[in-house]
């Protein structure tokens, strides 16, 4: 065990200080790139890092399996998988298939994990973020940020509420599919929202809105428009956070888990951001502009641009 964690940890730094790493952008900057989504993909997404990452979430997942009995199967997942994750900030979900498991003992497999990797947070770059009674949140190097779930196979019936939250984390494989799924066929959903997280992360007044929350508020958002290019999805983005008069509602398609909206605390600083970007932006993501300057990125509309 000793020897897995001293080659965890030299992984982890490796990867924290590897200059594929990259520095996150501002704004400005990425907009520039939003005539051509794959561009935006290219600057925000994973490339390079995408397989150390992955030999990093690998080996977490074989060290806190070591610490349980009767484990059944893994799956690593969530914006990682479904290949949504920026390329500063690396979100996972890590799960756990146990034989015969059972809600009622759900602190007890988080203790036997948490004790089992007690020396993983001890030697630094690693912190457990928070916990709730069906995940445990770990944040390695400032880098990667993980969801770590103990679950047993999702029943056929969905159970009743006290207990239907244990087994939500056994519906990411299928929702993660379905996501992975809807971006093969929506070649700008990847893009608009790697555009959505970075503005998210740039600003902390946004963070209430979470990671899957604005996946699925992306979603809706190609499904119910017309509109095609980045930068107008973008614009409509902002608006519907900025002057949406709802909680930003989304349907949740795990089965065992509620739809999303955000607090009512929350939802007035997220608009106040939205509609500063909008104004602060207007002439970088203007709807229906056409022309953009290549050295800044500034958009012109059509009626403004003179016949020479």
């Amino acid at each position: 065990m000793e020897r897995r964690l001293d080659e965890w940890h030299q992984l982890l730094r490796s990867i924290c200080t590897s200059p594929a790493v990259r520095r996150k952008p501002s704004l400005q900057e990425v907009l520039r790139l939003a005539d051509e989504p794959l561009a935006v993909e290219e600057r925000l997404g994973l490339r390079e890092q995408r397989e150390p990452c992955k030999r990093l979430l690998h080996g977490l997942v074989a060290l806190a399996c070591g610490t349980l009995q009767h484990v059944k199967r893994c799956y690593i997942g969530g914006a990682f998988g479904r290949k949504t994750a920026l390329n500063y900030c690396v979100e996972a979900d890590l799960v756990i298939f146990l034989e015969d498991f059972q809600c009622s003992r759900s602190r007890r497999y988080q203790a036997q994990v948490f004790d089992g990797l007690e020396k993983l947070f001890y030697r630094g770059r690693v912190e457990l973020h928070g916990e709730s009674p069906s995940c445990l949140k770990i944040a390695a190097g400032q880098f990667v940020l993980l969801d770590l779930h103990m679950t047993g196979e999702a029943p056929e019936v969905v159970p009743a509420e006290e207990e239907r939250r244990y087994y939500g984390a056994a519906e990411l494989a299928r929702v993660d599919e379905e996501l992975l799924a809807f971006g093969s066929r929506h070649a700008e959903f990847v893009a608009l929202v790697l555009l959505g997280k970075h503005w998210r992360a740039l600003d902390a007044r946004a963070q209430a809105l979470s990671s899957y929350h604005l996946e699925l508020l992306c979603k809706e958002l190609i499904e119910r428009s017309d509109l095609d290019t980045l930068r107008d999805l973008f614009w409509k983005f902002l608006k519907r956070l900025a002057y949406s008069e709802d909680r930003l509602w989304a349907r949740n398609p795990n089965r065992f888990r509620c739809d999303l909206q955000i607090s009512k605390n929350a939802r007035g600083p997220l608009a106040a951001y939205a509609a500063e970007t909008l104004r602060d932006y207007q002439r970088h993501i203007r709807q229906q502009n056409t022309s953009a300057c290549p050295s800044c990125g500034h958009r012109f509309h059509p009626r403004s641009v003179r016949p020479l």
